[in-house]
């Protein structure tokens, strides 16, 4: 996901909010810092790998584009959902 810290944080923690509004556990491994060196960025990515493991799903939030844990989570077998939906049915409960 581009841009500046500042503007992943403004982008996608509406979502988050929601998300935890309605008693969603969430994890955000993508949503740290984006590293300098090759080796900095291979654990920032080990670490996601290692968090996709163990969720029950992947919401895909708006404004992040075609981001690879969506596509490695379907690889997994893992239901990648999509937000609007999610929050239309988490509001409604």
């Amino acid at each position: 996901m581009g841009g500046t810290q500042a503007d992943r944080n403004r982008r996608i923690r509406p979502a988050l909010d929601v998300l935890r509004a309605v008693g969603c556990e969430v994890v955000c491994p993508g949503h740290s810092p984006v590293s300098a060196t090759a080796d900095d960025l291979l654990s920032v990515i080990n670490s996601d790998l290692d968090a996709l493991a163990d969720v029950d799903a992947v919401v895909a939030l708006p404004e992040t584009g075609r981001l690879w844990e969506y596509t490695m989570a379907g690889t997994l077998g893992i239901p990648v959902l999509d937000f609007a939906g999610c929050a239309a049915v988490a509001r409604s409960a």
